[in-house]
């Protein structure tokens, strides 16, 4: 049995975070999404960006990883705590903004791994969490699994 952890990123995870990033907006942007940046440089900004943002107190990034030397990375998480107000009583919530398996790890409960040990992983001075699912790959597959199935039904 493939054994499989689940670690928090650091700043050095950058590339990594956006090769993960990259992959499910290309993903996406194949599913008839919206279309992403496509040169390296370009890339590099983010990387730059993701390498500043990782060691915020508000940023949670998470791989799954099989337990090999190197690890493999299949998934990845990316979640910030935000505080909501302006018309709104303060409260902390927490904001995936994304999340992704690789295709090939699919339908294993890595997924869901993930998103239990962001929530039990979150801060702790989070006192209630508010999920919005912010372009849940999985749900995008889901639609077009389900748009595909009734193109091929007769009316």
């Amino acid at each position: 049995m493939i054994e499989i952890s689940i670690r928090k990123a650091v700043a050095a995870d950058a590339p990594i975070i956006t090769k993960f990033i990259r992959f499910m907006l290309e993903e996406m942007a194949s599913m008839d999404g919206h279309q992403i940046i496509d040169t390296d440089s370009e890339w590099e900004t983010v990387e730059k960006v993701y390498k500043k943002r990782i060691d915020g107190k508000d940023c949670i990034v998470l791989f799954a990883e099989i337990n090999a030397q190197p690890p493999e990375h299949i998934g990845l998480v990316e979640a910030k705590i935000i505080n909501f107000g302006f018309v709104f009583k303060p409260k902390k919530t927490l904001h995936i903004r994304s999340v992704y398996v690789l295709p090939s790890h699919r339908r294993k409960g890595i997924g869901k791994k993930l998103l239990k040990a962001t929530l039990g992983g979150g801060k702790s001075d989070v006192s209630k969490l508010i999920l919005i699912l912010w372009y849940l790959t999985l749900h995008m597959l889901y639609i077009k699994s389900l748009v595909s199935r009734s193109s091929k039904l007769k009316c």
